[in-house]
């Protein structure tokens, strides 16, 4: 578990506002805004198409991983 970063509210502003996002789709964008804060760059996510637009993160699906 990783501390939630103090900036992610303005993060989590700013790209709302550079995304236009609103709505359910906010709370995936908060989750990019820390991941942004944090340096993390790539998200393991059945629902690729949630993050896809979002030029900060990679998402990456789990069957692509070769794992198991």
């Amino acid at each position: 578990m990783l501390a939630e970063p103090a900036a992610i509210f303005s993060t989590w502003f700013a790209l709302a506002r550079t995304y236009r996002v609103s709505g359910k789709h906010s709370h995936d964008l908060r989750l990019v805004a820390t991941m942004k804060e944090l340096g993390i760059e790539e998200v393991v996510t059945f629902n690729i198409d949630d993050f896809n637009g979002f030029a900060e993160i990679t998402a990456v699906h789990p069957a692509t991983l070769g794992v198991g």
